[in-house]
């Protein structure tokens, strides 16, 4: 099975402040790391944070695919899909529980031209059956049926892949001083 990295933001209070960006490392069952780094709410720093992951960690080079959490970490810190491709080729795959929202597109208006711009850079976000339930993913560097394999792979104890389910509890954990809710 290949290593699989799942990649969430945690709890953040203002803007301008930072905000956790956790990393979970595993190979099937097995967390074999775990990463920190501060990402600025509202900035455009997420992208850099997870490439240095990636490229500058003691585990650079291990992940065979990337699950991110959405595109939109710390508020509108924007991750650049194609561009973290790009650099460290690695297929990257964006999921969501819920479908992008109404009330995403009206959050575009108010975004820089800049981050609009990586956004509609970023491939849709479109629905995936999965023997778990149905999620919303949008990838890069694999095709339907390949993501739709390493999904399904890492989906051991809910509908989302593991590495990420377990990225968002530590990022909680961070943020809040414990876990919470329902990733």
């Amino acid at each position: 099975m290949i290593r699989a990295l799942g990649v969430d933001d945690g709890f953040f209070r203002r803007p301008g402040r930072k905000a956790p960006l956790i990393a979970i490392l595993m190979r099937g069952t097995l967390v074999e790391g775990v990463l920190h780094r501060e990402i600025t709410v509202d900035g455009d720093d997420v992208t850099d944070a997870l490439i240095d992951i990636l490229l500058r960690s003691k585990y650079a080079g291990q992940a065979g695919v990337i699950f991110a959490s959405g595109t939109m970490f710390a508020g509108t810190n924007v991750l650049d899909l194609p561009r973290v491709y790009e650099v460290a080729k690695i297929p990257v795959v964006a999921v969501l529980r819920r479908p992008p929202s109404e009330r995403f597109d009206a959050l575009l208006a108010h975004l820089s031209a800049e981050k609009r711009t990586i956004l509609e850079g970023n491939p849709s976000f479109e629905p995936m059956k999965t023997k778990r339930g149905t999620l919303y993913i949008a990838s890069l560097g694999l095709d339907s049926s390949s993501v739709k394999r390493v999904v399904e792979d890492y989906q051991i104890y809910s509908v989302l892949p593991e590495p990420l389910r377990l990225a968002h509890m530590v990022a909680s954990a961070v943020g809040l001083g414990e876990s919470r809710g329902r990733p």
